[in-house]
C-alpha cells in the first residue's frame, strides 16, 4: 500500500471582471508575510491598465515546471511535494535570473529581497481576504471553470448579434 502523502494541486485563479483594484490582497500579503501593511513588501501586485479599465492581479503560478528555479544558479527556488514554490533567502545571491526569467512577473524584489508567493502554506490570504471574490483558491480540476464560463458568454454574445443581424436583413 502506498503510504505517501498525496496532494490536490490547488491554484489562485482571478477573474478579472470582479477585480476592483481596492488592493486589500496586496495589504494582507504584506501584513501576514512582513508584518506591515506596505504593498511593495507584497508577493500579490495589482497591475493597473487605465485606458482598459482593468485591474489585474500577478501572482506566481506555481509552474509545473518552474523557468525560474531552473535558472537558479544555486538552488534557492524550490518546488515542494505539495507543488508550491519556495524561495529560501539564505542561499540567494541576488543574481536576479529569476526576476528575469519569471514570464509572468511574479516575482518581485523590495529593499535586498526577492519575494515570491507561497500560497501562505496552502491558505492564501489574498483569497480568503478579497472582498469581491476576484481572488480565489481552488483545486487545479477547477482552475479553467471560470475561463471557459467567460469564452461561452462571449460565444453566445457574438451568435446572439450575428442571429440578430441575420434576422433584420431578411425582414429587409
Amino acid at each position: 500500500m502506498d503510504h505517501e502523502k498525496r496532494y490536490m494541486k490547488k491554484l489562485i485563479i482571478s477573474d478579472l471582471e470582479k477585480c476592483t483594484g481596492c488592493r486589500i490582497c496586496e495589504m494582507v500579503c504584506a501584513y501576514f508575510k512582513e508584518k506591515q501593511c506596505n504593498p511593495n513588501r507584497s508577493r500579490i501586485r495589482i497591475i493597473k491598465l487605465e485606458k482598459e479599465g482593468l485591474d489585474i492581479p500577478v501572482f506566481c503560478q506555481q509552474c509545473e515546471d518552474p523557468i525560474c528555479r531552473d535558472v537558479c544558479p544555486v538552488g534557492a527556488l524550490s518546488k515542494g511535494p505539495d507543488g508550491i514554490m519556495h524561495l529560501d533567502p539564505e542561499r540567494c545571491v541576488g543574481c536576479w535570473a529569476c526576476l528575469m526569467s519569471c514570464p509572468y512577473g511574479a516575482i518581485s524584489f523590495y529593499e535586498a529581497g526577492f519575494r515570491l508567493c507561497d500560497l501562505c502554506q496552502g491558505e492564501p490570504k489574498c483569497a480568503d481576504w478579497c472582498p469581491t471574490g476576484a481572488i480565489q483558491f481552488v483545486d487545479e480540476s477547477l482552475a479553467d471553470i471560470p475561463r471557459r464560463r467567460i469564452a461561452a458568454e462571449s460565444l453566445a454574445k457574438q451568435t446572439i448579434q450575428n442571429r440578430r443581424g441575420q434576422m433584420a436583413e431578411s425582414e429587409e
